[in-house]
């Protein structure tokens, strides 16, 4: 060695020969490759020091890696809290686990382990005297009534308003702030907002750093999956984080190292470090402020395999306005999918040496390993082996169950099937206005009901095309009775033994009434008048499955006179009026035979958020006290319109709501939704795709929409935009017409190049769809993707659910598409099969519909 040579004893010699770049996993090195003994990836179970973070043992009980892939898309827009993710049987995944740390809370302390998060907000942890459930933690649960320090905050407190501010729900109870947070695996807590210390104690036990007067949520009513850790310590950007609240302290800045496995430590440090090593540190910026994201939003714009970086656009990181965070939480790295493939390609053609195998959620199972390098400007970031193992083994499950490969799905047909009797509530609840959504033939809705009167797909398809013709009936203003009918969302059963999901009534359970009554009701974008059967009944009320309201019951319930003002409402809304006892009166007809007359009343209308906790009272409610009803199914009690005319409830509520709801139809009859009065996270809502409402109400009551194109396995179909145009056609989104109705033309080249692309299938027909598919004994389907371009250049890809639709399954699995030229003036509809499983956001004051795909789960 310069400047001398020295000779070297011979076990010198053999250490110092062999040694190739082995620092602190195990892993030797060659140029661009990893060499290493797959024992080194596995733990021991045995050996497992302290240290501040510490990974938890999966548990048998917890998460798949498959529900973890599921929530990979969700997490962005919820309050995330690491998952523990266990494995097939047998085997072990190293950081995909809750890390833990252990903190001091309370005066004398009290120790607990708190996961640690950089995707959520708030401290929390279980609290007892605990008033609600407190889950059996590992731990004994932190008792504030030990504490001299705790103190819950006041309704009054200018502190209050750090929970919204911070993403949270906030309320009031017995003059306390009280918060909720609720996470992507089922985990939730619910409590008062305290002020407590908190003890940090080092790693090595030589020094404590005491933080006073931290806002936590002292946990009343929680649940935990896994029953184990005492809460989440929140580590984002927002006010109510503790990074946030320690920035006197710690300039916010924090560092952690997660163990490499679950029988070593790693460490998470507050304040800034030795600058010596700092000046070591690769930074990369946070590309959004905390105003716009809370989250830790990072750029990508390169990967390179085996020292040669990957030929991808850095655009395809950025496209359609996509954000990149990295994220303490989630395990499996997301990747753009044409990114993936670029980097599984390279990967595979690095490792022909070995076996390629897979598992039902991996694609590429393979012991050298070629090195991959991240490039984030202005950095590149060589990956660790284990990090890279779980990133190479990354296919793009988003949220359904289906793969990914470019410009196609590839599924189980299986998928596409509900359960009968298992319902699977959605875990999407905004704010305080959010209804739970319902597929009335499901396991979802407690309400028994008969098949007997299901109907066949022919009169489904039937039903679709009287509701197109009396939607344009409408929109000419043709109010003579034999010509013009309101119409009503439609309830879609499907051929005898099959399922079809996304074609039924879409139900909601409302309070009428003071004491409040409760019923189920039919949601409906076109229909206009909120409705009800009405008792005392003077004239025909059909057999529905809930109690029938009665006005007599209600002291709010008031009939409107026929010198009202109100009752002009009517015509104006495009009803029929009249009068009788000289009380107004109404009738509204639908396409499907169902009807319902009675008398226009004011009533006070009671809304009950999908997860029970909060409840809005809208008093003088105008509505239809119905006297005289047919239902052909004789099942929900009425009907709740929310199209753009006067007398809708979305009118109505303009100054509690602001003209504005969303909703999220239920991708199966299994599953629920939501259906949202308000505006909801502003952070959330900057994904929101919009197109405009191309007419105004006086023109028109229905949400007009302008289509400009479709494309098919990625290419943009040779579609004229004028064949949408043409012969004045306009377009609608309705939620009461299943299948998306397309002009001859543009339904024709999607029918062409969609069969093009299924050669390898059986095709067949229903006497109603041409395009249908016969996956008898197939186990794997692979579909091309389709996507709807609407004005604005705003893109709507779709997911298998939106695309095909099973009538007899597997042996009929069709296009969920239909045709038409135009005679009837509607050139397009997007129906609710098209809908199923994106958010739909209706911004009525600022003439908009917006579509926000994968957000409902």
């Amino acid at each position: 060695m310069s400047p001398t040579r020295l000779p070297l004893l011979l076990q010198t010699f053999v250490f110092f020969s062999c040694l190739v770049c082995y620092l602190k996993t195990g892993y030797a090195k060659e140029p661009n490759k990893h060499i290493f003994l797959v024992t080194s990836l596995l733990p021991s179970s045995r050996l497992l020091p302290f240290a501040p973070v510490r990974a938890k043992r999966p548990s048998p009980d917890c998460l798949s890696s498959f529900q973890e892939l599921q929530e990979l898309g969700q997490r962005w827009f919820e309050q995330s809290k690491a998952i523990s993710t266990p494995t097939e049987a047998g085997s072990v995944f190293n950081g995909q686990s809750d890390y833990l740390i252990k903190v001091g809370i309370g005066s004398p302390k009290q120790e607990v382990y708190v996961v640690m998060d950089t995707g959520s907000a708030i401290f929390w942890t279980q609290c007892e005297p605990c008033t609600g459930n407190c889950y059996k933690q590992v731990d004994p649960i932190y008792d504030s009534s030990r504490s001299l320090k705790y103190r819950a905050i006041s309704c009054s407190s200018s502190l209050f308003d750090s929970l919204s501010n911070a993403g949270l729900e906030q309320g009031c109870e017995n003059n306390k702030c009280t918060y909720r947070a609720e996470y992507g695996d089922a985990t939730s807590s619910s409590g008062y907002l305290s002020i407590e210390r908190l003890t940090i104690r080092s790693a090595s036990g030589r020094s404590t750093i005491a933080v006073n007067s931290i806002l936590f949520g002292c946990g009343q009513n929680n649940t935990d999956i896994l029953d184990t850790e005492s809460g989440v310590m929140g580590l984002d950007r927002s006010p109510l984080s503790f990074v946030s609240q320690t920035t006197r302290l710690f300039q916010n800045y924090f560092s952690y190292c997660l163990p490499t496995s679950i029988s070593t430590t790693g460490y998470l440090t507050f304040g800034k470090t030795d600058e010596i090593k700092n000046k070591y540190i690769k930074y990369t910026p946070i590309t959004t402020s905390a105003s716009d994201s809370q989250f830790y939003d990072i750029e990508i714009n390169g990967l390179s395999v085996a020292g040669q970086k990957l030929n991808i656009p850095s655009t395809v990181f950025t496209s359609s306005g996509g954000v990149g965070i990295i994220d303490s939480g989630t395990a499996f790295t997301l990747l753009p999918s044409s990114a993936y493939t670029a980097l599984r390609t390279a990967f595979r053609r690095q490792m022909t040496s070995y076996k390629l195998t897979r598992t039902p959620d991996l694609d590429t199972s393979t012991t050298i390993y070629p090195i991959i390098t991240v490039a984030m400007s202005p950095t590149r970031l060589p990956l660790l082996l284990q990090t890279f193992v779980f990133f190479s083994c990354l296919v793009c499950y988003l949220k359904t169950g289906y793969a990914k490969e470019p410009n196609r799905h590839i599924f189980s047909v299986t998928s596409l099937l509900p359960s009968t009797t298992v319902c699977t509530r959605s875990s999407k609840v905004y704010n305080k206005a959010s209804l739970e959504l319902v597929n009335k033939h499901g396991p979802c809705t407690v309400r028994k009901q008969s098949n007997e009167n299901t109907l066949s797909l022919s009169q489904i398809l039937g039903r679709d095309r009287a509701r197109i013709a009396y939607l344009h009936s409408r929109r000419s203003k043709n109010l003579a009775r034999d010509g013009f009918q309101q119409s009503k969302a439609i309830s879609t059963p499907t051929e005898a033994g099959s399922v079809v999901n996304g074609q039924s009534d879409y139900l909601v359970k409302v309070g009428i009434g003071s004491p409040k009554q409760e019923v189920y009701v039919v949601m409906d974008t076109g229909s206009a008048i909120f409705w009800t059967q009405c008792e005392p009944c003077t004239g025909n009320c059909y057999k529905q499955v809930d109690p029938i309201y009665d006005s007599s019951l209600s002291l709010k319930y008031r009939a409107i006179s026929c010198s009202s003002s109100l009752c002009d409402s009517l015509s104006n809304s495009g009803l029929e009026q009249g009068c009788e006892n000289n009380k107004c009166t109404y009738r509204a007809e639908y396409g499907d035979a169902t009807s319902s007359s009675g008398y226009l009343s004011i009533e006070r209308l009671t809304i009950r958020s999908a997860s029970g906790r909060s409840t809005i009272a809208v008093n003088s409610i105008l509505f239809g006290c119905g006297q005289n009803n047919t239902d052909i199914l004789d099942t929900e009690s009425g009907v709740m319109g929310l199209d753009r005319s006067p007398l809708s409830f979305v009118s109505q509520t303009t100054r509690l709501f602001q003209n504005y709801f969303s909703y999220c139809l239920p991708t199966s009859i299994s599953t629920t939704g939501y259906l949202t009065f308000g505006k909801t996270d502003e952070i959330k809502n900057k994904y929101i795709k919009y197109t405009p409402i191309t007419t105004s109400a006086s023109d028109s009551q229905f949400y007009d929409i302008e289509i400009n194109g479709l494309s098919v396995a990625g290419q943009k179909l040779n579609i004229s935009s004028t064949v949408f145009t043409s012969s004045g056609g306009v377009g609608i989104i309705d939620s009461g017409t299943a299948f998306t109705l397309l002009p001859s033309a543009a339904y024709t080249a999607l029918r062409t190049a969609f069969r093009r692309q299924m050669t390898n299938y059986k095709l067949t027909r229903t006497p109603d769809l041409d395009t249908c598919y016969n996956f008898t004994g197939v186990n794997s389907v692979s579909i091309p993707s389709v996507s709807i371009f609407f004005k604005g250049g705003i893109e709507l890809p779709l997911q298998p659910e939106n695309i095909m639709t099973v009538v007899t399954s597997p042996s009929k699995v069709c296009l969920a598409f239909i045709p038409t030229d135009g005679s009837d003036g509607i050139n397009f509809i997007l129906g609710n099969i098209q809908q199923l499983g994106m958010e739909v956001v209706y911004d009525v004051s600022g003439g908009q519909i917006g579509f926000r795909p994968g957000a409902c789960n």
